[in-house]
């Protein structure tokens, strides 16, 4: 009878643990941006989210704003869905594929295009207090790039986290730094 009692609570607690690190896809972010596209400086912001529409499908948005040197304004809108297999509680695959639309405000004029980008890489949370991404991605909006984006993220909280991500690309790398808020699980 005790050892039963004592299995049992410990399941429980190996069950409380596990979804404590669980790696959520019900968030909201704000990141500031950093970037330099061929010598030319640029910075502004981000705003995405994503959502789980069920244990392998979610979907993600973003809008971004970025100021570059010699008055180059580019915003972005994107909208796609992912797909995620986990492997365990703290790992997973994921590949997301998104519609982009961008502008490009210059003087003397603007430019609209849509494009997509596709996504394949992989989450980890190695502690409770720790994630860490890697992620490949391809872009063909206003001309094609594929980049390397690793990243992490300190949870303050089960619901808030502080991060960083690098991107590096032929013609571009850049830097985010970012809040992460989550909900809903």
């Amino acid at each position: 009878m005790i050892r039963k009692a004592a299995t049992s609570a410990a399941l429980a607690l190996l069950a409380t643990a596990a979804n404590a690190t669980d790696l959520s896809y019900n968030y909201a972010e704000l990141r500031w941006v950093d970037t330099e596209l061929e010598s030319v400086d640029g910075d502004g912001f981000q705003l995405g989210g994503s959502y789980e529409l069920s244990d392998q499908w979610l979907v993600v948005a973003d809008l971004s704003a970025i100021d570059f040197d010699f008055n180059v304004d580019i915003t972005t809108f994107s909208v796609g869905a992912g797909y995620l297999v986990r492997y365990d509680e703290r790992f997973d695959f994921v590949g997301y594929a998104r519609l982009i639309r961008a502008n490009a405000d210059f003087t003397g004029g603007d430019e609209d295009e849509n494009g997509y980008a596709i996504s394949a890489g992989t989450r980890a949370k190695p502690s409770d207090n720790i994630e860490l991404r890697a992620f490949l991605n391809h872009v063909d909006v206003f001309d094609r790039d594929t980049f390397i984006e690793l990243g992490g993220d300190y949870y303050v909280d089960p619901r808030f986290s502080v991060g960083a991500t690098l991107q590096f690309a032929g013609d571009a790398d850049t830097l985010t730094l970012g809040v992460r808020w989550f909900f809903g699980d």
